[in-house]
């Protein structure tokens, strides 16, 4: 019985306190960023590799977040949440994917497509986040980023 293993790969996300940049890295080398925003509607900018989005909300009291591609500026997806963001909803380029807790205290999260096949999952620490990736997409992975950050702030403005 031949046993495949596959090399899942693992993104640091490490921010420092009253930085507006995080930096992203593989294998201890920068491939991206995190550029928080206080511009009015766009949250954050996130480059990963050759892709660059940004992610604006219509308003300030929205729970839908547009998904920008910067080179055409062409909306390419959306998320939606709830008011208590027990799940949240991801549409990019026509498919649906869900982003849900799995551990019951909210600590790691998952991206899971149609099938429920898991595509990332994400850990949140205090200086560092964690992105794992299970299946090659780097557009998801960069929303995942994306995603675990603004968790990360959404549940500590909460707390």
């Amino acid at each position: 019985m031949l046993k495949l293993t596959i090399m899942r790969k693992e993104y640091d996300i490490k921010f420092r306190i009253f930085d507006d940049q995080s930096r992203i890295y593989l294998d201890d080398k920068q491939v991206g960023f995190i550029k928080h925003r206080i511009s009015w509607g766009t949250i954050m900018t996130c480059k990963l590799f050759d892709l660059k989005y940004d992610f604006r909300r219509p308003n300030m009291f929205s729970s839908t977040i547009k998904i920008i591609n910067q080179k055409t500026d062409e909306t390419i997806g959306t998320i939606t949440y709830g008011t208590f963001v027990s799940k949240i909803n991801v549409t990019l380029n026509g498919k649906e994917y869900t982003l849900k807790p799995i551990k019951h205290w909210r600590s790691i999260w998952g991206l899971y497509n149609d099938n429920n096949e898991k595509i990332t999952s994400t850990k949140g620490g205090f200086y560092k986040n964690t992105v794992r990736e299970y299946q090659d997409n780097t557009e998801l992975v960069l929303i995942s980023i994306f995603l675990r950050q603004y968790l990360s702030q959404y549940l500590l403005m909460a707390a």
